[in-house]
């Protein structure tokens, strides 16, 4: 089988490199996709997210876009948005 290209699985970086989100199936639904916290280059500069915190939650599949909500590691508020797989490492 072959794999789906708007999957979104695996860990990507964001602009920068300030920090690395692992996406993988939600434990609550397996069918949305979380978003954790792996690595961040300075902890000083997001100050409101650990390692470890799913700072993407139960993003759900709307055709080939991922629609949910962000928590901002910089400043604690949250976003609604989507991301898309554009390619194979990256994100729009």
């Amino acid at each position: 089988a072959q794999a789906d290209p708007h999957d979104l699985r695996g860990s990507y970086a964001a602009p920068g490199l300030a920090l690395v989100v692992h996406f993988a199936p939600c434990a609550e639904a397996i069918d949305q996709r979380c978003g954790k916290l792996i690595w961040m280059w300075d902890a000083r500069q997001t100050p409101h997210a650990r390692i470890g915190d799913v700072i993407l939650p139960m993003l759900r599949r709307d055709g080939d876009v991922w629609v949910g909500r962000l928590k901002s590691p910089e400043n604690g508020w949250v976003f609604r948005g989507k991301l898309r797989v554009a390619r194979q490492g990256a994100l729009e």
